[in-house]
Formats: C-alpha cells, sequence, structure tokens
C-alpha cells in the first residue's frame, strides 16, 4: 500500500469556480506530497421526480446515465489538458447519487486524508435547502477544507 496521501476534491464543472476549487486541491497535494481523486457527481435522489411525474424508472436510469458520460467525458478534459494536473491525479470518478453521501462514500472507499469542496450557495438558498458542504462537514470523519464561492 502507498503511503503518499490522498486528496478527494468535488469537481462541479467547468466553471471558473469549480477549477479555484480543483487549483487549491492540487496545491495542497503538491505541497503534502500527496495524489488527487477526482470525483464528479451527478446528483440523484430517488425522491426526484420527472417534470410530468411520469417518467418511468428507466427513462430516468438512461437520463441519469447520459449525463455521467458527458461529466465523465468533462472532467477527463479539464485534467487532460492541464500537465500539473495530470501529474497529481491518482483516479478520476464519475458516480450518481445524493452529493455528500457519494463524497462521504469515495473518500472511506478511497482512503483519503483531506476533501476539498466548494461552498457555492449563499443567503437563504442555503439557509433553507442548505449545502453539501455544511452536511459534509457535520458527518465526516475526514478532514474537509471549505473553498467559499468569490460571491459570498
Amino acid at each position: 500500500m502507498s503511503d503518499a496521501k490522498k486528496i478527494l476534491v468535488s469537481l462541479e464543472n467547468e466553471s471558473p469556480f469549480s477549477m479555484k476549487v480543483l487549483n487549491c486541491a492540487a496545491e495542497f497535494a503538491e505541497k503534502l506530497g500527496g495524489r488527487l481523486v477526482v470525483l464528479s457527481i451527478v446528483p440523484y435522489s430517488p425522491y426526484h421526480t420527472s417534470m410530468d411525474g411520469m417518467a418511468s424508472e428507466d427513462l430516468i436510469r438512461q437520463a441519469l446515465e447520459k449525463v455521467r458520460s458527458e461529466v465523465e467525458v468533462s472532467a477527463k478534459k479539464i485534467i487532460e489538458g492541464d500537465a500539473r494536473l495530470k501529474s497529481l491525479v491518482a483516479t478520476s470518478i464519475v458516480v450518481i447519487g445524493d452529493v455528500a453521501d457519494k463524497i462521504l462514500e469515495i473518500a472511506d472507499k478511497e482512503n483519503v486524508q483531506m476533501i476539498v469542496v466548494g461552498k457555492n450557495c449563499s443567503g437563504a438558498e442555503c439557509r433553507i435547502l442548505g449545502s453539501a458542504a455544511f452536511g459534509l462537514v457535520q458527518r465526516s470523519r475526514t478532514p474537509i477544507v471549505v473553498i467559499p464561492s468569490d460571491e459570498e
């Protein structure tokens, strides 16, 4: 087993804020002599329904798998397009599910020593709906670094 530190970073999309979070995680990895586990999550809860409430489970699964494939291509493009990131990434994973649950599940499975996430909501949105970052801080046994958006 390697003793290199693993840092899980949640990559949401190709936005400037997501790139900021990814670059912060890369800086931690460089300073700690670690490797990145890049996790992209297609958010889904069994409580989600279609717009008309009539879509079959198969249609929902197909749509989610299509989005998962697109996210996988996007994450690969980001990593492969940056030599620094390419050298730091141990693995890239794309999953479907609840954001906080999947981050905790993969962090445990990959035995990471740190989790880096962005907090991209503010004000009433976070107070009413909560945020994945807040849920992670409450539930994780792994240290978490939360990167606030520039808008906060």
